[in-house]
């Protein structure tokens, strides 16, 4: 798993997804290298993160330690 910073959450993404962030407008877009879109992440005007899955995906969220975990629903059927 990859670990990128957004503001004041950790993200943890499967080694086969890449971001892309708008630090202006406090968006990540999730995306394979086939450009196919897996999610976005905002934080909205009351510092609260958002996220909008778009494909296969699973999100676990530890709000204790203020990371979420990305990784594709083949990962569920594998372990």
């Amino acid at each position: 798993m990859k670990k990128i910073s957004f503001f004041n959450w950790e993200i943890e993404i499967d080694e086969s997804l890449f971001t892309i962030v708008d630090k202006e407008e406090r968006k990540m877009a999730i995306m394979e290298n086939s450009f196919e879109l897996n999610a976005v992440i905002w934080m909205n005007s009351n510092d609260e993160i958002q996220v909008k899955p778009t494909w296969d995906c699973v999100f676990s969220v530890n709000e204790k330690k203020r990371i979420i975990s990305i990784r594709h629903a083949d990962y569920l059927r594998e372990n």
